[in-house]
């Protein structure tokens, strides 16, 4: 009876998964490959080729940063996209935050006319009045 309670036991735990990352260059090697895959993600998701290859080139960097948390043997391909669709999200964000610049809208706020004989003139209004 208590064989069966401890096969049970043992069935019921947890698997331990060591996890092992790739070396340097095996982890270049297979982030090398993706890049045609995401430049065409990058693509789908922003419609703005310079856009993509921007997203693409700051994937690559995070990737590369984050290289001794990816697991080997897991889907390189899938990771990097996940990492792609993320930045996107955030910069789509962030974009709404930010307002277009209009040349002509600053140039009427910024070169605004001078405004020192405005109370002159309204003496001179109140005088007229009076």
């Amino acid at each position: 009876m208590t064989d069966a309670i401890d096969q049970e036991e043992d069935e019921a735990a947890p698997e331990v998964v060591e996890h092992v990352s790739l070396s340097d260059a095996e982890f270049k090697t297979q982030l090398a490959q993706v890049i045609p895959h995401l430049r065409a993600f990058g693509r789908s998701l922003s419609g703005n080729r310079d856009l993509a290859d921007d997203l693409v080139q700051e994937t690559l960097m995070k990737a590369w940063a984050a290289r001794l948390r990816f697991q080997a043997g897991t889907n390189m391909r899938a990771w990097t996209f996940i990492i792609l669709r993320n930045l996107y999200l955030s910069q789509m964000r962030r974009a709404r935050f930010k307002g277009e610049w209009d040349d002509l809208v600053a140039d009427r706020i910024l070169a605004a006319p001078a405004s020192q004989d405005k109370h002159v003139e309204l003496g001179d209004m109140q005088r007229a009045l009076l």
